[in-house]
């Protein structure tokens, strides 16, 4: 660090432009409003007979959707306005909502899954447009304390959404909490009319006019661009790995490994802990001035080794819930730093592209690992899947280290990323 490092911008500066702000604004509205649709729809379900088949049903059909379509949403991303597609996002998931509205504790199984996958797709295609459209609201100097602040913002609305819906199905009841969540579609499709992105950029074709290729083509040409660049491809497929192999077993054996030891009833603030971590690991990331982030994020991603050890070995809750704390912080440091090196090293005309195949990236081998190492849980045991999760995060933190330009989160050459030359 230098003296220089001082004037770096605050968690908060990107506040300071209006466009963002009110991109800000929304999207809070709109997080919390997830939590209290999700909660709400659960709820809802776990008064009915075979509760447990239904809700895996449900769940299961957003899953999809969203995983269905992330990279259908990245092309699409690149190719209009990416406000309005967030719009017209919203618009489709207040259709949802109005539907469960409507039908109440009535709502047949059938149409519950329907409107989870609506909802799902609707994440699919908002998700890569919020993403890209970030850079083009503040200035380069601000990205990296605005994808904090959003880090930030998503896991605190991650706390408050499910909380308020609790309250209010208990309380007043689900019409109520599914009426909050068309309130908070509503703020966020009012915030996003104010917010003027231009259309992406796209290259300009030589000598007659370039025909515009089709969304497959978009998304090939979004898949070139990720490829061409060692740097980036290494981190998605370390990410996907880790994902799979790393966190989904953590997932499982934290509930287990409490359970085993008679405080299954602590589960509820251990869990919290990991979101504490990683609001605290989002006003670090924010402030963080470095030379070479992909090192700084790499390293802070095995902050889960003192989680999995304490899996195998018999420590205290509390010890075990300050583990999972600094897994959080760990986990929040890396998104800060690899979200501001794509948003500052891809063009902007392929952001959407490649931010969508990180996201496919990560969510798909997941369902798979959850199913996968629950039934390798159940034959090895707790400490062999622990150490077994713990080789595989470290080499799979310290390999992709080898590929140059992973240290420094850019090219080699120390410019930013170029298009693909065609064929690659």
């Amino acid at each position: 660090m230098t003296a220089q490092d001082v004037s770096r911008p605050g968690t908060f500066a990107p506040l300071a432009h209006r466009a963002f702000r009110r991109l800000w604004i929304g999207q809070c509205a709109r997080l919390v409003g997830d939590g209290v649709f999700t909660v709400a729809l659960m709820l809802l379900i776990l008064g009915r007979p075979g509760a447990a088949s239904q809700l895996g049903l449900v769940l299961g059909a957003e899953t999809l959707g969203a995983a269905g379509v992330l990279l259908f949403g990245g092309a699409l991303a690149d190719r209009v306005r990416r406000t309005r597609l967030m719009m017209a996002a919203d618009g489709l998931r207040s259709c949802a909502v109005l539907v469960v509205l409507a039908l109440g504790a009535a709502a047949p199984v059938p149409v519950l899954m329907g409107c989870a996958l609506l909802v799902g797709v609707v994440s699919g295609l908002f998700r890569p447009a919020f993403g890209a459209v970030l850079p083009s609201l503040v200035p380069e100097d601000h990205i990296q304390a605005a994808n904090a602040l959003r880090s930030l913002t998503t896991r605190l609305t991650g706390i408050a959404g499910p909380a308020l819906g609790g309250v209010l199905v208990t309380g007043p009841g689900s019409t109520t909490a599914f009426g909050v969540q068309l309130g908070m579609c509503a703020i966020s499709l009012l915030t996003l009319y104010g917010v003027r992105d231009a259309t992406p950029e796209r290259p300009a074709a030589e000598g007659a006019t370039q025909e515009r290729p089709s969304l497959f083509g978009d998304i090939r040409e979004g898949l070139r661009v990720l490829l061409a660049h060692r740097w980036i491809t290494a981190v998605v497929g370390q990410g996907a790995v880790q994902l799979a192999l790393v966190t989904a077993p953590a997932t499982l054996l934290l509930p287990i490994v409490l359970e085993d030891r008679g405080q299954v009833g602590h589960v509820g603030w251990v869990m919290s802990a990991s979101a504490l971590g990683a609001v605290v690991g989002s006003v670090l990331g924010a402030r963080l001035r470095v030379a070479r982030p992909g090192l700084w994020a790499m390293t802070a991603l095995l902050f889960q080794l003192v989680e999995l050890a304490c899996f195998i070995a018999e420590v205290p809750t509390a010890t075990v819930g300050a583990a999972v704390l600094l897994s959080g912080v760990g986990y929040s440091v890396f998104g800060v730093l690899w979200m501001s090196a794509l948003h500052t090293q891809v063009p902007r005309r392929y952001l959407g592209r490649v931010l969508s195949v990180d996201a496919t990236a990560n969510t798909a081998l997941q369902p798979v690992a959850l199913a996968l190492m629950g039934a390798l849980i159940a034959g090895v045991g707790v400490p062999a899947v622990a150490a077994g999760a713990a080789v595989v995060l470290v080499a799979s933190t310290l390999l992709p280290l080898a590929v140059p330009g992973v240290p420094a989160f850019h090219d080699p050459s120390g410019t930013r990323t170029s298009e693909p030359e065609q064929g690659v």
